[in-house]
């Protein structure tokens, strides 16, 4: 059987509201499916899940009805959110969940108004969606000094700091030594290169590199997530046409 969430014969609500998408929701990041709790006690308690309608601020409700084991299907529409607040409508109905979102940032518990006289209404959600970083933890994250722990063993690396090559490639660290071995691909005509290079010590979030065939350095900066390091080199000259990018894999 196929029910409208809204219980609008319990609601008693008249005239279904649109559903077409609202620009509240659109630009943030709502995940991709929710595990959601929602009741209209005694007679109402609905366990399931919401899957997101493609990049959309709509998603698709599957529940079930754990006092009679009944089916409901339905779609819901987040009208609003903020950090700590969030506004979804039952469409088909009057019926909104008004939601706090919790310190961890993912889950959520609220309200559902209007709520029948004499019933206990309510809902509870816990999210995929990514958890916004703050700018003070940002900061934090990006000062913060890189160890020879954090640079891992292997690298993914595209190396463009030669003229006439574009290199793409694995960087194998021989730890406990400083010693790296790559082994690279040219994109353009597929020829391999092998060789090695030596890792000099970490300053702050830079990797500094000591490329023996040339007898300088590529120095790098490891980027805000840990995972990329973006760099150059002492001999290139034009650092949007010469430069490295490595991917830290483990």
């Amino acid at each position: 059987m196929r029910l409208l969430i809204g219980l609008c014969l319990v609601l008693s609500m008249a005239g279904a509201v649109s559903a077409q998408e609202t620009a509240a929701g659109r630009n943030l990041d709502l995940g991709r499916q929710w595990k959601v709790h929602q009741w209209i006690l005694p007679t109402v308690d609905l366990t399931g899940r919401w899957t997101r309608m493609g990049k959309s601020n709509r998603f698709d409700v599957d529940y079930t009805n754990t006092s009679d084991g009944q089916h409901v299907y339905s779609k819901v529409t987040v009208e609003k959110r903020t950090a700590r607040e969030i506004v979804i409508l039952i469409e088909g109905s009057a019926a909104h969940l008004i939601g706090t979102i919790s310190t961890d940032g993912r889950k959520i518990r609220g309200r559902m108004e209007p709520c029948p006289p004499g019933n206990n209404c309510g809902w509870s959600a816990e999210t995929d969606w990514e958890v916004p970083v703050t700018e003070a933890a940002r900061k934090k994250e990006t000062s913060r000094a890189v160890s020879a722990e954090d640079l891992g063993t292997v690298w993914k690396v595209h190396d463009y700091t030669n003229e006439g090559y574009d290199y793409y490639g694995t960087w194998t660290f021989r730890k406990p030594t400083e010693a790296i071995d790559f082994v690279y691909r040219n994109r353009k005509d597929g020829a391999e290169a092998k060789g090695s290079f030596v890792m000099g010590p970490a300053k702050g979030r830079t990797v500094i590199i000591y490329n023996q065939g040339q007898r300088k350095y590529m120095r790098g900066t490891v980027q805000a997530d840990g995972k990329t390091i973006k760099g150059t080199a002492d001999w290139c000259r034009d650092p949007l046409k010469c430069g490295w990018e490595a991917t830290i894999v483990k």
